[in-house]
């Protein structure tokens, strides 16, 4: 480690590595850039040196030229995006500053959908065949090529936005404009793909100066048509020789790629024909997942990430932590939701909940007085609990009868009133 002074430059929400960075070293500095609409939803604000709020309509030209300018302030020395809607803006700013980053054609290849499955594809990582769709003629011959049902998505998001499993031609003109639909976590044309099956496991790797440690393997439980409120475990519950050939998997491409440093996450379908890559990001994952680690394996990624911004080598204590003995060998994490729109009034059952055998965590996304709609996306969930037990069945079990026990006391909204002639 040299005698630089640290400045990091976090774009994006940073609150659990700002926490470590700061705690892990007295001397180094956080700045944060970030745009102006995400500023009320910051954590930690007074903690950093310079807070900087972007527009809305900012070109990435406009990020670097706010980021020179706390460069001129005081030397930034590593750049880091916490989200995928920041990550092009992070390269780009390390590139012009030539400070630490990821750089831009990784972030390029990862974070487009298309760019990443045509990698793939070319180097026989798991091939799944796929196209560009530029209309809906492209979907319909896709799928009379390689048969029904298929996956659209938008080239570039996160969260399952704008994604839709298409069973029929019927389905195509909806999933199409859904796909192209505007939203926050999208951007980009449409992709159609093959449609894979099996067991949707996610993986969770740590890289240092191009080596890589897998954390774990997770598995997901979609429940269609609500894929909102799914429930994740870890460890997963398929086999150790799936498990293997998917952390196999995932080094190879890391290799290949040419990921050198930080967290990454990856989502992979366990097929018949082996495992599949469906998407990769180079940041940790969400839907708290992150906690699911650091009870089943005592591994906190967000301290492993902040002291590696910091200078420090972080595998050999990854390593340690992971392959110790732990007391929790399995934790789930289930997502719950109101059924009925209109106004919270109260959340029934948490005393109780909180009570339950097993249960570590609930959280409540919604308080009292909020807005609230039955599930179609992410954001209308309401609340979270994680829960463990000595085995993956078994925790999914206390999870989803923790969530099944809430009860969402809401006020439905009036309807609305019809002028009497």
């Amino acid at each position: 480690m040299n005698n630089t002074r640290q400045h990091i430059l976090f774009l994006g929400r940073a609150d659990q590595v700002l926490r470590w960075v700061l705690q892990l070293s007295s001397g180094a500095i956080t700045s944060l850039l970030v745009r102006s609409r995400d500023l009320a939803t910051q954590r930690g604000l007074a903690e950093h040196r310079l807070v900087v709020g972007i527009g809305a309509g900012a070109a990435i030209g406009d990020w670097v030229s706010m980021a020179e300018a706390v460069h001129r302030a005081e030397p930034v020395t590593a750049v880091v995006g916490m989200t995928d809607t920041v990550m092009s803006e992070a390269a780009e700013i390390g590139a012009a500053l030539g400070v630490r980053a990821q750089p831009a054609i990784l972030v390029r290849t990862i974070h487009d959908k298309v760019a990443l499955r045509r990698y793939l594809n070319a180097h026989g990582l798991g091939p799944v065949p796929f196209a560009e769709a530029n209309g809906e003629a492209d979907v319909l011959d896709f799928g009379d090529r390689y048969g029904w049902p298929v996956v659209m998505k938008p080239t570039r998001g996160s969260g399952s936005a704008g994604v839709t499993r298409v069973t029929g031609p019927d389905q195509v003109s909806d999933a199409f404009a859904f796909a192209r639909a505007p939203h926050a976590l999208t951007s980009g044309e449409a992709l159609v793909e093959a449609c894979l099956s099996g067991p949707l496991l996610g993986v969770e790797a740590f890289s240092e100066e191009g080596e890589h440690e897998i954390i774990t393997v997770f598995e997901e439980y979609v429940a269609h048509p609500r894929p909102y409120l799914m429930t994740i475990v870890a460890p997963a519950t398929v086999s150790s020789a799936v498990r293997r050939d998917t952390a196999d998997l995932v080094r190879r491409v890391l290799d290949e790629i040419g990921v050198r440093d930080g967290p990454s996450h990856w989502e992979v379908i366990a097929t018949a024909a082996g495992p599949r890559i469906v998407e990769g990001h180079l940041r940790e994952s969400g839907d708290r997942i992150s906690r699911l680690l650091q009870l089943t394996t005592g591994v906190d990624i967000h301290e492993l990430w902040a002291r590696q911004l910091l200078g420090q080598q972080v595998l050999p204590r990854l390593r340690r932590l992971r392959d110790a003995p732990v007391q929790r060998p399995a934790a789930a994490v289930q997502f719950a939701a109101s059924e009925a729109g209109g106004e919270l009034a109260d959340v029934e059952g948490l005393a109780q909940v909180r009570d339950m055998p097993g249960v570590v965590d609930v959280e409540l996304l919604v308080q009292p007085g909020m807005r609230v709609r039955p599930v179609a996306a992410s954001a209308d969930r309401c609340a979270l609990l994680i829960a463990t037990g000595d085995t993956p069945t078994a925790a999914v079990a206390a999870a989803r009868e923790a969530a099944a026990r809430l009860r969402f006391v809401v006020v439905p909204d009036a309807p609305a009133q019809v002028p009497v002639e």
